[in-house]
């Protein structure tokens, strides 16, 4: 059976101490209220210290993965497009364009595309052949 503690003397064991203390047994309500402001305030302290200290969350970067990725994959289709309307350009000249903007009228909009990833498409002659690229 628990032993109540009369008023002045201290607790001789941790037990002793919160019942006293936190569960109503002769203890003082201030030290309950302090003990509640500390704990609301370090839990809002963990939590905001985890959320500026995470950066992105895993779907975040997967998401931005799956972006990246998708803009590789447009950026392949506007290679590709170039470079088809190179082709077309040589069937209607019998002769291969110097410039870029030479093809700009064989594609989609006759506009050259911009790049996904922000960088600038040009032709590249490989083997005597001109060849879309991107820098």
């Amino acid at each position: 059976m628990r032993r109540k503690l009369e008023r002045g003397e201290y607790p001789r064991n941790s037990k002793e101490f919160l019942r006293k203390d936190f569960f109503g047994e002769g203890g003082d309500m201030g030290a309950k209220k302090v003990f509640v402001v500390l704990m609301a305030l370090a839990v809002a302290g963990v939590c905001l210290v985890g959320i500026a200290g995470c950066g992105k969350t895993e779907p975040e970067r997967v998401i931005e993965q799956e972006g990246q990725a998708a803009k590789m994959v447009a950026r392949q289709a506007n290679l590709q497009a170039i470079d088809g309307a190179v082709q077309a350009y040589f069937m209607d000249n019998n002769t291969y364009p110097t410039d870029i903007s030479q093809v700009a009228k064989y594609l989609k909009g006759g506009v050259i595309p911009s790049d996904p990833l922000g960088g600038t498409y040009y032709l590249m002659m490989e083997g005597g052949v001109p060849k879309a690229a991107v820098r």
